[in-house]
C-alpha cells in the first residue's frame, strides 16, 4: 500500500498502513535530486526503501535539504506508537574528507563537515533530540559513500542527535566505508521490476588539474600506493564502464581537488622569493605542515598543478603582513569494482554482495555509552 501525505512542512510515502505498537517505526530520508539520467541514486533509493522486502522503511521523506530539516522533521513527527524512532536512513553525497553533501541549515555552507555541524552544535543551533525520540537502540545509517572511514564524524553526529551529556542516550551511527549504489531491474517496456543496493570498492590515484594523465605514471603510483591489491591498473585505466557486474573500471571522481594554503611573514626581506618553478618548488618542499597535511589527506604534492605567489595579507587588526599564497589543483581518479557473490539461483552468475550492517568489514559504526550494543 501506497499512501503519498502531502503538506506545508512534508511530503512522505508511507509503505506500510499499520504498524503493531511492538516495533519501532523507521524512517528514510532522500537527501538530494538527481541531476543524471543515467544513474538517477536518489530516485531508485526511494525505490528501494519503499519496496525491498528486508530494509524497506515506513516512512519515505522527500523534502528534508538539510541536516537540520531531518532533525526537525523527527521532531515535528513523532512515532504514532509512541516509542522512539527505530533505522533512521539518510540517503545523501558523501565522502570521507568532507561530511556530507547538504548543508546543517538551508542557510548555511552547502556541506555539513565536522567543523561547522560542531559549531552548530555549540551554539545551540543543534540540539539534540529528547530520549523519548531517540536512544541508544535508535540505528541511525548513512547511506552515503565511504563516510564510514571517518569515525569522529559519525561520533559527531551521535551528539549531534543524541546530546553531549553522559545522562543522555545517543543513537547508533554506521554507515559504509565503500561506495553506495542502487541499480533498477526493469522489464522490456522499461518499467521498474526492482531496486538494488550494493557496494563498490575503490581506490584513488591523483594527476595535476588540466595535465593529461600518464597511464604509466598513475599505474605506478596506484602500486605504489595499494601493494597488496591484486588488480590489473593498467587494463582497468582502458574503460569507464564495467563490462560485466563486478568488473574493474575507472572514472574521473573529481576533476578540481583545490588545496589552499598561506604562509606569513614578519617583512618582505624574510620571505623567500618564489618566482621561477625551482624556486617554487623549493619553497613547497620546505612546508613541514604542508607536507604533513598533504601525507594526511593522501595526495602527493607532484599530484597537484600549483600557483605561488608573493601577496600582501590583510590581519584582523587591519594591519597588512607579507605572505606567500599556495593554490594547488588536483583531479582524483578512481578505479572500482562492485563487491559480489554467486547467486543461488544461478550459480554462474553473480549478484551484488549485501552484507550485513554489523559486519566491520564493510561497515563502521559508532557505539553510544549505555547501549547494548558491542
Amino acid at each position: 500500500m501506497l499512501i503519498i501525505i502531502t503538506g506545508p512542512s512534508h511530503k512522505a510515502w508511507c509503505s506500510k498502513s499499520v504498524q503493531p505498537d511492538s516495533l519501532r517505526e523507521s524512517i528514510t530520508f532522500i537527501l538530494g535530486e538527481d541531476t543524471s539520467i543515467e544513474k538517477p541514486f536518489f530516485t531508485y533509493a526511494a525505490h528501494y526503501y519503499h519496496t525491498d522486502t528486508v530494509e524497506r522503511t515506513d516512512y519515505i521523506i522527500v523534502t528534508a535539504r538539510s541536516l537540520l530539516d531531518v532533525r526537525n522533521y523527527l521532531e515535528q513527527h513523532p512515532p504514532r506508537n509512541r516509542q522512539p524512532w527505530g533505522i533512521i536512513n539518510l540517503v545523501v553525497h558523501s565522502n570521507e574528507w568532507s561530511g556530507l553533501s547538504i548543508p546543517v541549515h538551508k542557510d548555511g555552507s552547502p556541506r555539513t563537515t565536522s567543523a561547522l555541524l560542531n559549531k552548530s552544535i555549540q551554539s545551540g543551533q543543534f540540539k539534540p533530540l529528547p530520549d523519548y525520540l531517540i536512544d541508544v537502540r535508535t540505528d541511525i545509517r548513512i547511506q552515503g559513500c565511504a563516510s564510514g572511514r571517518d569515525l569522529p564524524f559519525l561520533e559527531l553526529l551521535s551528539r549531534a542527535f543524541g546530546g553531549s551529556a553522559p545522562d543522555e542516550q545517543r543513537p547508533l551511527v554506521r554507515s559504509s566505508k565503500y561506495f553506495i549504489s542502487f541499480y533498477a531491474v526493469r522489464d522490456e517496456k522499461g518499467r521498474i521490476l526492482e531496486c538494488e543496493r550494493y557496494l563498490t570498492n575503490f581506490w584513488y590515484a591523483f594527476y595535476p588539474k588540466d595535465k593529461n594523465p600518464d597511464v604509466t605514471a598513475l599505474r605506478l603510483q596506484l602500486q605504489t600506493r595499494y601493494p597488496d591489491v591484486q588488480i590489473d591498473w593498467e587494463d582497468a585505466l582502458t574503460r569507464k564502464k564495467p563490462r560485466y557486474f563486478g568488473d574493474v573500471f575507472h572514472t574521473t571522481l573529481f576533476r578540481a581537488l583545490t588545496l589552499k594554503w598561506s604562509v606569513l611573514y614578519t617583512d618582505a626581506i624574510s620571505r623567500p622569493k618564489v618566482g621561477t618553478s625551482h624556486e617554487q618548488e623549493y619553497w613547497l618542499s620546505g612546508q613541514s605542515d604542508l607536507q604533513d597535511h598533504l601525507q594526511e589527506i593522501g595526495i602527493p604534492q607532484n599530484a597537484f598543478a600549483w600557483e605561488i605567489k608573493s601577496i600582501k595579507h590583510d590581519m584582523a587588526d587591519h594591519s597588512i603582513v607579507p605572505a606567500i599564497k599556495a593554490f594547488g589543483r588536483s583531479t582524483m581518479l578512481c578505479i572500482m569494482q562492485t563487491f559480489t557473490e554467486p547467486d543461488p539461483i544461478n550459480p554462474d552468475q553473480l549478484r551484488p554482495l549485501k552484507p550485513d550492517f554489523d559486519d566491520p568489514v564493510y561497515y563502521s559504526i559508532v557505539v553510544p555509552p549505555h547501549s547494548s550494543v558491542r
